[in-house]
């Protein structure tokens, strides 16, 4: 696999975190701001790394759900389209986290962590979510699902685990984020 293809997940990441700060201009606040997080993965800090290559080396390449939490902000952030599913799409990334980490940690009996390179666990597990998404109209699912294909069929990850394709650490803290954020919208009460 080709180290340009891995440098996508930090420069993707930086764009994401540039449209969050300026979202609240709007539309182009939110594209300014997506473009100057492009821009700061340029930013060289020393003679052969520059903030994007340093992000990959410290986070590590990302997965399918960290381009479809990327997606579903752009989706977001512009306005273009109504995203269903997408607390539904958190939960099981940070449901998958709880069962996957502690179980490669060793604090389980049974490693998890196994089931990504071989078995029939986790694609029994990917056919259910399809199955879901089919069933909700979740398009948050189908947007991960599409995803998880490309990374998997193209290799755009360096891992031969299925788990690593799947979900990374960046990814499960984004989506806590967004379970706690639809949490606080549902309990909080409209005005009118």
């Amino acid at each position: 696999m080709s180290a340009g293809v891995e440098i996508i997940g930090p420069f993707l990441g930086l764009a994401l975190i540039g449209a969050s700060v300026l979202t609240r201009f709007g539309r182009i606040g939110a594209l300014l701001g997506a473009g100057l997080g492009l821009a700061l993965g340029f930013i060289p800090l020393n003679a052969t790394d520059t903030l994007a290559s340093m992000l990959l080396a410290v986070l590590g390449p990302a997965s399918a759900s960290f381009y479809t939490l990327c997606v579903l902000a752009a989706l977001r952030f512009t306005g273009f389209a109504d995203v269903r599913g997408t607390a539904l799409f958190a939960g099981i990334v940070v449901a998958f986290a709880a069962g996957l980490y502690p179980s490669a940690m060793g604090f389980a009996g049974a490693d998890v962590y196994a089931h990504g390179f071989s078995g029939i666990l986790l694609p029994a597990l990917m056919v259910g979510i399809v199955a879901l998404a089919v069933l909700l109209q979740a398009t948050a699912l189908a947007i991960w699902f599409g995803f998880t294909a490309l990374v998997i069929g193209f290799r755009l990850h360096p891992s031969l685990n299925t788990w690593d394709a799947l979900i990374d650490v960046p990814s499960v803290v984004i989506a806590l984020g967004v379970l706690i954020a639809s949490l606080v919208a549902r309990l909080t009460p409209k005005r009118s």
